[in-house]
C-alpha cells in the first residue's frame, strides 16, 4: 500500500514538474512575446510526456496511434520516443526498489530488531 501511494504520488510528481517547462513556454510567448524557456527544454518535456503517455496505453492503441503518422516522421520521433521509455521505465524501477526499502525500513523496530549492543 505504501509502495503504491509512493509510486502514484512520485508519477504525478514528475509529470507535473516535466511540464512546466512547456506551459510556461506557451504561456510567456502568448503574452509576452518573449523566450525565457529554452525550446529544448519544452520540447524535451512534451517527448517525455508522450512516451509515458504512450508506454500506459494498450499495445493495440499504441500501434494504432502511431500508424495516424507519416511513416518518415516516426522514425524520427520513435527513436526518440524509445529511449525516453527505456530512461523512464529504468527510474520508475528504481522508485518502486526505493519505496519498497523505504516500507521495509518503516516497518522494522526502531530498537535494531533487539539485539543486544555493549
Amino acid at each position: 500500500m505504501v509502495e503504491l501511494r509512493y509510486q502514484r504520488g512520485t508519477f504525478w510528481r514528475q509529470r507535473g514538474v516535466a511540464l512546466i517547462p512547456a506551459a510556461v513556454r506557451f504561456g510567456l510567448r502568448i503574452f509576452t512575446k518573449k523566450e525565457v524557456v529554452p525550446d529544448n527544454v519544452a520540447d524535451t518535456a512534451i517527448l517525455e510526456t508522450a512516451a509515458l503517455v504512450l508506454r500506459k496505453m494498450p499495445r493495440e492503441e499504441q500501434v494504432r496511434m502511431m500508424g495516424a503518422f507519416p511513416s518518415d516522421l516516426m522514425l524520427i520521433v520513435g527513436a526518440r520516443l524509445m529511449e525516453i521509455a527505456e530512461r523512464q521505465e529504468k527510474e520508475e524501477a528504481n522508485a518502486a526498489i526505493l519505496a519498497s526499502a523505504k516500507a521495509t525500513e518503516s516497518a522494522a523496530p526502531l530498537d535494531g530488531g533487539g539485539a543486544d549492543v555493549h
